[in-house]
């Protein structure tokens, strides 16, 4: 994957700074349009795309900020950090690309909870499992309606 958008981004906001990395908002990499790109630390963006799905420039920016004012934040590990600031993201959104993200999120749980099966690990993943699948067929029921 090219990483032309890190040089458009430095082009216009100036140097990333080490440790941090370049996120599209809309989860497309197509769309290397700059209002589409934000500049947030690694653990942030493992945060996002393995936990938190779809978050808008403005919970990113928030989150940002918490995660600077904790300096043991960096240290923590990324379920730690979902745990402490999942509660500045609106986790029930209902767009289009919030549902599309889930939906991807969704596939990585089931994924892993299958390699966990496949190699007998003991984990209390499947009860995390179950729940987001019990969300994930709230929010289906949510869009049915909306639309």
């Amino acid at each position: 994957m090219s990483k032309n958008y890190r040089k458009l981004y430095e082009n216009t906001h100036g140097e990333i700074k080490e440790e941090w990395d370049i996120h599209h908002i809309d989860w497309n990499h197509s769309n290397n349009l700059i209002i589409n790109l934000i500049a947030i630390p690694k653990k942030i963006h493992q945060l996002v795309h393995g936990y938190l799905g779809y978050t808008t420039r403005e919970e990113l920016e928030v989150l940002i900020k918490e995660f600077s004012l904790k300096r043991d934040f960096k240290r923590k590990s990324i379920s730690y950090l979902n745990h402490k600031l999942s509660k500045f993201v609106d986790l029930n959104k209902t767009s289009e690309i919030a549902m599309s993200c889930r939906l991807r999120l969704d596939n990585q749980i089931e994924r892993y909870h299958d390699y966990l099966k496949k190699y007998e690990k003991p984990s209390k993943f499947k009860e995390y499992c179950d729940e987001v699948k019990k969300e994930k067929k709230k929010m289906n029921r949510l869009g049915a309606i909306q639309n």
